[in-house]
Formats: C-alpha cells, structure tokens, sequence
C-alpha cells in the first residue's frame, strides 16, 4: 500500500483511491450515518419543491432530456478538473468509474493507464443518467422566474447526490460510491450539474399552457 497525501492506492485491486484518515479516528467513520443522510435528502429535496414551485409546469418534459445531457457534460469536465487539479489523480478516472455500473471491476482495472473503451462507456453512462435526472427534474419545475429556477436546479442536484451517494449506488453499483470521489467532491460534481441545469432552463422559452 502506498500512502500520499492521505490517499491510499492499492494496485492491482481495481481501488481507484481512498481518504485515508491519519492520527485521531474520523469523527463518523464510514461517512454519515442513516439518519443524517436521509436527513440531507429530505432538506434537500423540500428545498427544491418549494423554490420551484408554480401554478403549472414551466418546461416540456422532453427538453429535460437534452438540457440533463448538457449539463451533464459540464458536470464531466468539472469532474475530471477535479480529479486531475485537486485530487491529484488522472483526469480521465471519473468517467471510468461511472463505466464500472456497465462494464464492472474491468473498468477501473489498470486506472493509471488511459482506456478508450470504458472512458467512452463511462461518458455514455454519464449522458444517459443525467438525461433522465434533467427529465425528472422538469416534474418539479414549476416557476418562471430564472433566478430560482437556477437556485432549484442546485438544491435538486445535491437530492440527487444524497439520494444516489448513499442509498442507490451503494445497493446496486458499490463500485461508483466505494472507488469514486470522496463524497464531498461527489456532491460539488452533482452541485455544478443543478447550477448547470437550472441555467439551461432559465434561458429556455417560456411553456405556455393552451
């Protein structure tokens, strides 16, 4: 095992990398617990019903799919920064990892070395998950007023975080949430992902109701 800058990498075990707590233990081991995660969700999420709310839907449910894959490009290439610029790690690692919920353990494997196969899967996977979120995310929208479409779009994004960071990638694809980033970074990933789509949809036409 090899230690630097408290992250532990384990070659040849698919690891991509870990936070290493040094000297005292870390003050919730493992990451939150049950009760403060769903606690985030529930702030989370009544946050974002109530800045969108509105008389009636404010954008084609449709248009959600392409503006939830715009934005989640953005939210891709924020992520590789993050990987390369602050974690010291490769740039191309996170699509990688997301590559893992099609392609398994093979996706990570040799993470030091770039691979066009699980890269180009990973940022499929990466499309078709925000698609669908950008899509859920027109149910709510409900207001016209930009501003807090954007400020909707960013509370919807840390829901989706705490919804997927610990209840649905640790149940059905272990690898993002055990391999991936840190879970702070996981949640600026999925923070600039909402600022991104709430500002796609700002700038969008007005839908009006017949």
């Amino acid at each position: 095992h090899i230690t630097v800058d408290g992250l532990k990498l384990e070659p040849d075990t698919g690891v991509v990398w870990k936070v290493s707590p040094t000297g005292t233990q870390a003050s919730v081991p493992g990451g939150p617990s049950l009760q403060y995660s769903l606690f985030a969700l529930v702030i989370f999420g009544l946050l974002t019903i109530g800045i969108a709310r509105g008389p009636a839907p404010a954008r084609r449910s449709y248009n959600g799919l392409w503006t939830g894959a715009i934005a989640g490009l953005i939210m891709g290439v924020a992520s590789m920064l993050i990987s390369a610029l602050v974690l010291n790690l490769p740039w191309y690692a996170p699509p990688r990892v997301f590559a893992t919920m099609v392609m398994g353990r093979a996706a990570v494997a040799n993470i030091l070395e770039f691979d066009t196969v699980s890269f180009i899967v990973g940022l499929l996977v990466l499309l078709v998950l925000t698609s669908l979120l950008g899509q859920i995310f027109t149910l709510f929208l409900r207001t016209n007023m930009p501003g807090r479409i954007v400020l909707a779009g960013f509370f919807y994004g840390l829901t989706t975080w705490a919804l997927l960071q610990y209840f649905v990638l640790p149940l059905f694809f272990p690898l993002v949430s055990d391999k991936g980033f840190p879970p702070f970074w996981y949640a600026v990933a999925f923070a600039i992902y909402g600022l991104a789509l709430g500002a796609l949809f700002a700038r969008q036409p007005v839908l009006q109701i017949e």
